[in-house]
């Protein structure tokens, strides 16, 4: 076991699709690389809650959370611990309101995503999982496999408990049932590209 162990920053990230799941969402920093919406978790704040919440304030996007499908760590450049989640979620619509936090930002297909210069290799490993997922729900015939809605409760098409089926290599879903988020103020109304 090492002896350095993990003092970290928890953040939450969001592989955000599209209303119609054909597009994800990157977010421009000032300092140059892309990245995935969403930011710090609160003290009290269930996981879903949360990077509904951190999505909210950067994009003004309502969204519904489905399962974790990635988690990473790491130190940033700076010597700062860093551990993150990173939940596939889908928008409501795809009316961006940017906040002073980021510069730009891009509706794009989650394929050409891969070839940005992103500011997290955990972002890409989570991009792929998400395009993975994505297309094995697709060639089962089903939209989604559910998640926790714009609204905070759960939708009807989640499968069972949320166990992890044969195969699955995404982290295990988490529940917020009925939990909801008020909507937070924004400073977006910059504009963004939607090619």
């Amino acid at each position: 076991m090492t002896e350095d162990m993990l003092r970290a920053t928890i953040s939450q990230k969001a592989v955000l699709f599209d209303p119609d799941e054909r597009e994800v969402l990157l977010l421009l920093q000032e300092d140059g690389p892309w990245e995935l919406p969403g930011g710090r978790i609160g003290t009290d704040e269930a996981p879903e809650t949360g990077v509904r919440r951190e999505v909210y304030e950067e994009t003004g996007l309502l969204v519904a959370v489905d399962r974790p499908i990635h988690t990473a760590a790491w130190r940033n450049e700076r010597g700062e611990d860093r551990y993150a989640v990173v939940f596939r979620c889908r928008a409501d619509d795809r009316e961006v309101r940017l906040s002073s936090e980021h510069v730009h930002w891009r509706w794009i297909p989650p394929e050409a995503a891969l070839e940005f210069e992103l500011a997290n290799p955990a972002y890409r490993t989570a991009l792929e999982r998400a395009i993975v997922s994505r297309e094995r729900e697709r060639l089962a015939g089903r939209s989604r496999r559910g998640g926790t809605s714009v609204s905070g409760a759960d939708d009807e098409s989640r499968s069972g408990d949320g166990a992890l089926r044969s195969g699955d290599d995404e982290a295990s879903p988490s529940r917020d049932a009925g939990e909801t988020t008020p909507p937070v103020e924004s400073d977006g109304g910059r504009g963004g590209d939607t090619e």
